[in-house]
């Protein structure tokens, strides 16, 4: 019975052991999303604060940037993400308040705020509710 014993012990030792060292590798091509040819790489694109992501291989890619350079060599470049700068153009985005607002609020009312991150909801709902008169 001790040798049995030992076998199994064994077993799961090893067993342990091949499952520490097994090396996994994941390969991802990424192909042309309109003819799908090998090799595409991942463009994005925003049109009217609408951002886009295509797969394109170079054939399409030049296509794409033929067709909007016209618009391209006119446009005015804007900084950062497109789609974030659509949603602080109201100030207020999707939250219903602006939160420079709400830390000018704060910092009068002497209301302690992390400096980066997210604003304490009871903290909110203070401002909110301070605000709603």
């Amino acid at each position: 019975m001790g040798k049995q014993h030992d076998r199994v012990e064994y077993s799961t030792l090893m067993h342990r052991l091949e499952a520490e060292f097994v090396a996994k590798s994941t390969i991802t091509h990424v192909t042309d999303d309109i003819d799908g040819s090998p090799n595409a790489e991942i463009v994005t694109f925003a049109l009217q604060g609408v951002g886009y992501t295509i797969d394109l291989g170079q054939k399409n890619l030049e296509k794409l940037t033929k067709a909007l350079s016209p618009f391209i060599d006119k446009a005015t470049r804007q900084r950062g993400n497109v789609s974030s700068s659509v949603r602080k153009s109201n100030g207020h985005s999707e939250r219903g308040y602006d939160i420079p607002a709400l830390r000018e609020w704060a910092a009068k009312k002497k209301i302690s705020l992390p400096k980066r991150g997210r604003i304490p909801g009871a903290i909110v709902q203070q401002y909110l509710a301070a605000n709603s008169k």
